[in-house]
């Protein structure tokens, strides 16, 4: 299913699910445990990215991630489960803002980068472990065939673990919408892999 080959796209290794062992790492951690956070840190990375990656350019993508885990370390005393659901969507809530920041503070700069740099094929140089280089080639040619909006969906699903219904609330969509979307995407995806089988 072209959705496993997502999943194993985006997320090698599945960041703790929001159980007892997410919720004491995060305590840990806001009681000034940089171990606990660090291990916070090892699980979303790759996802969060990921994630990042396909919001600005290449050569930006550590320094955003960076600056997003900083403002997570940071904030962590004010975050607050019950108020903010799960650790994962309070992470990309940051991350989201960071790129947002990115874009506005480089705009003229990204539009020049993106104009100049073959950004698919930075990404397909470093394939995700377990996949092949083609295979990573062929999930970031099918990702391209999505909208922003079926992308994002994919990556918060598949690259953060959040649920459609959690999706629904971050991104202040409905239920019925984000899974309209979110099997649509799929459905496209699997289409443009056929026509491409049936092309060669």
């Amino acid at each position: 299913m072209i959705a496993e080959e997502v999943e194993k796209r985006t997320l090698p290794s599945p960041p703790p699910s929001s159980d007892t062992g997410e919720t004491t790492l995060v305590c840990q951690a806001q009681t000034g445990d940089r171990s606990a956070f660090d291990r916070l840190v090892a699980a979303f990375a790759v996802p969060l990215r990921g994630f990042i990656g396909r919001r600005v350019s290449p050569c930006s993508v550590e320094d955003v991630a960076q600056e997003t885990f900083i403002a997570a370390w940071t904030g962590l005393p004010r975050y607050a489960p019950r108020r903010e659901s799960t650790f994962a969507m309070w992470l990309y809530r940051i991350a989201r803002n960071k790129t947002a920041d990115w874009a506005r503070g480089n705009a003229r700069k990204a539009a020049h980068e993106t104009a100049i740099t073959p950004v698919d094929e930075e990404r397909i140089a470093a394939p995700s472990p377990g996949l092949s280089v083609e295979q990573s080639a062929e999930i970031e040619t099918l990702l391209q065939t999505l909208t922003p909006e079926q992308r994002t969906i994919l990556e918060l699903h598949y690259g953060l673990g959040l649920t459609l219904a959690q999706i629904a609330v971050q991104e202040r969509k409905n239920v019925s919408t984000v899974k309209y979307h979110f099997y649509r995407a799929q459905a496209a995806m699997q289409a443009a892999r056929n026509a491409g089988k049936e092309a060669k």
